[in-house]
């Protein structure tokens, strides 16, 4: 509990596995009203819900839309993502996303260098689930 504490003094909140890539950037919670807030504590404690809830319908339809080659509906859902990752804070996931959507507009599609992309995109978001979870229980102790 402690180390998750440093870590937000430090700028961050992160999953105890220890990846540094997949920490949330404090001063992204910080303009949603910040976590010293009750009032932020509140909002990004409905956010991480709406996150996680939204997590596993975005996480399907990256799958389906790779091996549809549903360049489009990835597309659009890798933007999404980029863009609700990026409201939390999870700036690795977030970067992710938007090289996704570039790879899924590009002229030419690199099938394999999408489907790497897309495997990296799911494994980043299970890490910020991890981070969100250990978040959401520091809000919790407040």
């Amino acid at each position: 509990m402690e180390e998750r504490e440093d870590h937000s003094r430090r700028g961050s909140v992160q999953a105890d596995d220890g990846e540094q890539s997949d920490r949330l950037d404090r001063a992204a919670l910080d303009r949603l009203g910040g976590i010293d807030t009750p009032e932020g504590r509140e909002l990004i404690g409905e956010l991480i819900q709406l996150f996680r809830d939204g997590g596993n319908e975005a996480l399907e339809a990256l799958r389906e839309n790779t091996a549809q080659n549903a360049w489009q509906n990835l597309s659009m859902t890798a933007h999404n993502l980029k863009s609700s990752a990026g409201y939390l804070g999870a700036t690795r996931l977030s970067e992710l996303a938007a090289q996704l959507e570039q790879q899924c507009t590009a002229r030419t599609k690199d099938v394999q260098a999408l489907t790497a992309t897309v495997d990296a995109v799911m494994t980043s978001h299970a890490r910020v689930l991890i981070a969100l979870a250990a978040l959401a229980d520091q809000l919790a102790e407040r």
